[in-house]
């Protein structure tokens, strides 16, 4: 078995070269005792692409580190009598 990486946050490290043709993300609920932000920088560092499993109030917090929120929870996207009210709060 791989060793694990150390849980301590680096402290000012080199962001990871990847090849890029693998694209990975972390998702929300595994890591929620760390604050959202921190965990956006920190995963924009090591070469992440995505945080999954957030909130509609917290989509905007990965993209301040050019991350995306690949699969998130809308709140009630499946009932179509919601869709219209969602569509006017995201638009910019």
């Amino acid at each position: 078995m791989a060793s694990l990486p150390s849980l301590a946050w680096p402290e000012g490290g080199t962001p990871v070269k990847r090849k890029g043709n693998i694209r990975q993300s972390v998702s929300r609920w595994c890591y929620q005792k760390i604050p959202l932000d921190k965990l956006c920088a920190y995963s924009a560092e090591i070469g992440l692409k995505a945080i999954d499993l957030l909130g509609i109030d917290e989509w905007d917090v990965p993209a301040r580190h050019g991350l995306v929120c690949a699969m998130g929870y809308a709140g009630g996207w499946r009932h179509s009598a919601r869709h219209e009210p969602r569509r006017e709060s995201r638009q910019d």
